[in-house]
């Protein structure tokens, strides 16, 4: 639930600036850090920090997938611009 949270956040400071790629790769680091120990039992979080870390989280994919659907786009406009046909690259 807070990643979702963190989402709408994110989606909501997207309209106004535009983080750098590597802040937005430094929040999902706590989410990161706290799924992989719970996963191997090195500690039981607490809702508090799956809050935190969540919301954390969250901000940060936004922008990665905003930056992700960026250099797509730029990539699809380069390549149109070269009269290549972005499906060819794909299916051959």
């Amino acid at each position: 639930m807070s990643v979702c949270i963190g989402y709408v956040i994110g989606i909501i400071l997207a309209l106004f600036k535009v983080l750098p790629f590597f802040y937005a790769f430094i929040l999902t680091i706590p989410l990161i850090i706290d799924g992989t120990g719970q996963l191997f039992n090195k500690w039981l979080s607490t809702n508090y920090r799956r809050l935190v870390t969540g919301i954390l989280g969250g901000i940060g994919i936004v922008f990665m997938f905003l930056y992700a659907a960026l250099l797509f786009w730029n990539l699809t406009m380069y390549l149109y611009k070269k009269g290549e046909y972005i499906g060819s690259l794909i299916f051959n």
